[in-house]
């Protein structure tokens, strides 16, 4: 077990931050020989027993989907009190509000690894998943960016196999809950941005690569279960002013930024979208593309 000082996470975090000490323990790796290593970040607030479980059933399940790779986790945990005792975990107490792109940002910092996927708490990994998506990439590095199959958001994957889908559309190409990345894409995109705080979150990252002009796909051969009860959860966790702020007001912000750059976002909001039926939700008219043979 290992601590860290502030200043690691003021590294991390990008610039310097004030607030009461903040401790980082990590557990050694134990496995074997592994090349591979992706570089997990994943954002909790384990209120309860039954969110910690949830967190608890996302690392554990990650280990187990993929023995060939060794997974780093970088949990960026607002429950300072809590901890998960799993192999190659790293726990992070952010002295920082709340923010999903301002955490996300700090546990991705913290890594190195080639690859890194940002995650909700409330995942469960199956077989491979990490794999055929790494090896999706090798063989095709013009795509840095990927979401695993949801079964819960596109339902059966039978018969989707073989096939790749390219795009930037919410909860179609782009699923915010599961975000696997090449490191390098932020030498492009730069930090997330840290306005999102909760709600557009999904809608910023993929109308960024859009803009940017950068290849995002869904593989149906990669399956991430989503589980919809992130710890996160306005209903659990937020109330009044503050639910206001990271929920309502962001579609505010969010067409602010935008509006400058794409006239024909001024005046959307989140309430006009039919979610995802709507082609204009990440404002690219996607195109569920054959991108041959999957492995």
């Amino acid at each position: 077990m290992k601590q860290a000082t502030l200043a690691n996470v003021q590294k991390w975090y990008g610039y310097p931050i004030v607030g009461r000490d903040v401790h980082m323990q990590r557990m050694d790796y134990k496995g074997d020989n592994t090349t591979i290593e992706v570089d997990m970040v994943i954002i909790s607030w384990a209120k309860t027993d039954k969110l910690k479980t949830t967190t608890e059933d996302g690392i554990r399940t990650c280990i187990e989907s993929d023995p060939s790779i060794k997974f780093n986790f970088y949990v960026v945990e607002t429950n300072p009190d809590v901890s998960y005792d799993y192999p190659n975990v790293t726990m992070i107490y952010p002295p920082v509000r709340y923010g999903y792109h301002r955490y996300l940002n700090i546990g991705r910092r913290a890594g190195n690894s080639k690859y890194v996927c940002l995650c909700n708490n409330d995942l469960t990994y199956e077989n491979r998943w990490a794999t055929n998506i790494i090896n999706f990439m090798e063989m095709n590095p013009d795509v840095r960016s990927a979401s695993p199959w949801c079964p819960d958001t596109h339902k059966e994957n039978t018969n989707h196999m073989g096939t790749a889908y390219l795009g930037w559309h919410v909860r179609g190409e782009v699923l915010g809950h599961c975000i696997f990345q090449q490191r390098d894409i932020y030498e492009t995109i730069g930090n997330l941005d840290e306005q999102f705080e909760f709600w557009f979150c999904d809608d910023d990252y993929a109308l960024t690569l859009s803009h940017k002009k950068i290849m995002h796909a869904l593989l149906p051969n990669s399956v991430v279960n989503h589980h919809n009860n992130m710890t996160g959860k306005t209903g659990e966790l937020l109330e009044g002013v503050e639910k206001n702020h990271m929920t309502d007001d962001q579609s505010i912000i969010y067409n602010k930024k935008w509006a400058r750059t794409i006239p024909t976002l001024a005046g959307i909001n989140k309430y006009n979208k039919p979610g995802a039926n709507n082609p204009e939700r990440a404002y690219h008219r996607h195109t569920w593309l054959d991108f041959g043979t999957v492995g």
